[in-house]
């Protein structure tokens, strides 16, 4: 429902029944209102009367609930089962029949602004969010026997402003042009987790950002090991000596208890969603010719590396990046990774082995690395033919020819990577410059 008096006064109320095939009949559907206000001062008289060069002056709010069901298994209210290479058919994931729809209401307050015949515009959004019954999977005792499907058990909030501007002109002899661009930050933390009862809370999910860095060690010193004498004359690496040597990572014993360990894995500074993004256009044209760009960036956003991006010869297998040119020796010691080995235990353990958290560890710098980035996204120049001239040539009343550039460069610290990326865990296709030629004709 919709409602406008005099342009001025501005009423929207929706109301969403959705169901999913999720969860039960009982918590099968979700009901998720929303409503918006709206006032535009700048259409009252005193308004115009006291400022005519203010031409706009917009106020605004919406507060609204809305729903997702997203979930890494499906069906959540009833049991999986498997065959086992046993031949026995087991319950693979026990279903959790009171699984319900994961909610966030959504509150956002905004101001847009014009002046000069709106030759130059500002927009300014502050933002609220609050998530919660986010479906993750349980924290459960291997004891148990099972595992389950998805429970209701996360909560999370986020907020943040966006501010976003534009000036657009003309020139006596024609030339328009215009400038734009857009700056947020934006901050989210957990607020509920499943987390073990019993866990240090420095290794809790709780009060730290969304896909943050949990699994993380950090290095101490010159970062590696320079000798054999600097490692006998450092706390026990567990029952992991075997795998340390010059040119190792040398961990800092976090909890200071003489012993590295999974005692010691702590979270990261860092999330791989940006706090911080702007982006920047311009545009301009005179007469059948016309130019655009945009660029966009992020501030703050981290990378989670996969161990192959940082380890040379990982698996055994002979491929090696170019950021791993730059590895330790004994002359070479502010390097990129870590001595050459064929032996991945090396590069792996800070809190684990291979079979337990090492190849998920984050360490700063290496495989938890900052990836800003300032991204030259599209260019676009076009020319548009018109006239009698065009008509009598080619018969047709007009002809538009375009060349379009999209990710023409980025501009990043990282190697071999993109940085736009949140993981290297998985594979993916790198991003590609595209290039369009189009033509246009009216008859």
């Amino acid at each position: 429902m919709t409602y406008d008096f005099k342009g001025k006064y501005l009423f929207e109320a929706n109301l969403g029944i959705t169901g999913s095939e999720q969860f039960s009949k009982k918590y099968r559907y979700g009901v998720f209102p929303s409503g918006a206000v709206g006032y535009i001062v700048s259409k009252e008289k005193f308004w115009k009367n006291a400022m005519p060069w203010w031409s706009t002056m917009k106020l605004r709010y919406s507060n609204g609930v809305v729903g997702s069901d997203a979930s890494k298994a499906n069906w959540l209210y009833y049991s999986s089962w498997t065959k086992n290479n046993k031949g026995y058919v087991i319950e693979d994931a026990a279903p959790n029949e009171t699984a319900r729809w994961e909610t966030a209401r959504k509150q956002d307050f905004g101001i847009e602004m014009g002046w000069l015949g709106n030759k130059l515009t500002l927009n300014v959004d502050l933002y609220d969010e609050k998530r919660s019954d986010m479906l993750m999977a349980p924290v459960v005792t291997p004891f148990v026997g099972v595992n389950y499907k998805s429970v209701n058990a996360g909560a999370l909030k986020k907020h943040g402003f966006e501010v976003e501007f534009n000036w657009t002109d003309k020139t006596s002899s024609g030339f328009t042009y215009n400038v734009g661009g857009m700056f947020g930050l934006s901050e989210n933390r957990i607020t509920q987790y499943g987390d073990a009862p019993y866990a240090p809370e420095y290794q809790k999910y709780v009060n730290t950002p969304l896909e943050s860095a949990r699994t993380g060690n950090t290095l101490v010193d010159d970062k590696f090991f320079g000798s054999i004498d600097e490692i006998h004359g450092y706390p026990i690496y567990a029952s992991e000596w075997t795998n340390v040597a010059p040119g190792g990572y040398k961990f800092l014993d976090y909890v200071p208890d003489g012993s590295i360990s999974q005692q010691d894995l702590h979270v990261l500074k860092g999330s791989t969603y940006a706090p911080g993004i702007y982006s920047f256009n311009f545009g301009c044209s005179y007469k059948g010719l016309s130019f655009k760009v945009l660029c966009t960036g992020t501030i703050g956003k981290y990378i989670n590396y996969r161990r192959a991006s940082i380890i040379p010869f990982y698996g055994g297998d002979a491929i090696v990046h170019t950021s791993h040119l730059n590895y330790w020796t004994p002359t070479n010691r502010d390097a990129d990774v870590p001595a050459l080995s064929l032996s991945d235990e090396m590069y792996s353990w800070g809190g684990g082995t291979s079979a337990s958290p090492g190849y998920n560890l984050a360490i700063p710098d290496f495989t938890w690395k900052r990836s800003d980035y300032f991204s030259v996204k599209e260019v676009m120049l076009s020319y548009k033919f018109s006239g009698p001239g065009i008509k009598r040539v080619l018969g047709v009343k007009h002809l538009a020819v375009g060349l379009t550039c999209n990710n023409l460069y980025t501009f990043t610290n990282l190697i071999d990577v993109d940085p736009q990326r949140m993981t290297t865990a998985t594979c993916y296709y790198p991003t590609m410059r595209v290039l369009k030629l189009n033509v246009n004709l009216a008859f």
